[in-house]
């Protein structure tokens, strides 16, 4: 039963995420298709070049949403645990909400880039306390230009499979 459940959700997730509002909004606003407009791409960007910045505020909030709004949902009604499995589960609804914007179904599978879609996806595991994001020091430290380390955050589970038994994850990570 609880495949069942994450394939329905990873499902509905993909398709949510397959509406396009880059698309639906320019074609209700100026009547085109914004993957024929400027840099061919059916994102925010291409949106505010093309149709304003107010439509482009408007698909970066949907867009967000579309990412957040499974989530919240699979959160609240399928998998409501703080487990590895249920945040796996999460991972994997997230992943197919990204899916359906980046080759939506219902576009010809020619969508966005899914970065707004990602960043509502972490909004949410930024919220999970074995999620949440934080700093690493000495991380992506680059010793020409500057001699104090650049924090770097990630959004990885502290635990579950991955992890050996009885091992704590990396607690700083340092590049160079």
């Amino acid at each position: 039963m609880p495949l069942v459940m994450l394939l329905a959700a990873v499902a509905a997730s993909y398709l949510f995420g397959s509406v396009n509002y880059a698309i639906l909004i320019t074609r209700r606003v100026a009547g085109v298709d914004i993957r024929s407009l400027g840099t061919r791409n059916a994102g925010t960007a291409n949106v505010g070049r093309n149709a304003g910045k107010l439509w482009a505020a408007l698909v970066l909030l949907l867009d967000i949403l579309k990412g957040l709004i499974p989530l919240l949902l699979a959160k609240s009604f399928l998998f409501p645990g703080s487990g590895w499995r249920d945040t796996l589960a999460l991972f994997a609804v997230g992943i197919a909400a990204v899916g359906g914007h980046c080759r939506p179904v219902f576009h010809r599978f020619k969508g966005g880039g899914g970065i707004a879609t990602s960043l509502g996806i972490y909004f949410l595991f930024d919220r999970l306390p074995h999620c949440r994001a934080r700093p690493q020091e000495g991380a992506l430290q680059d010793r020409a230009v500057d001699a104090h380390p650049v924090p770097v955050h990630h959004p990885l589970p502290d635990h579950g499979p991955w992890l050996p038994s009885g091992h704590a994850p990396l607690e700083s990570t340092s590049v160079g």
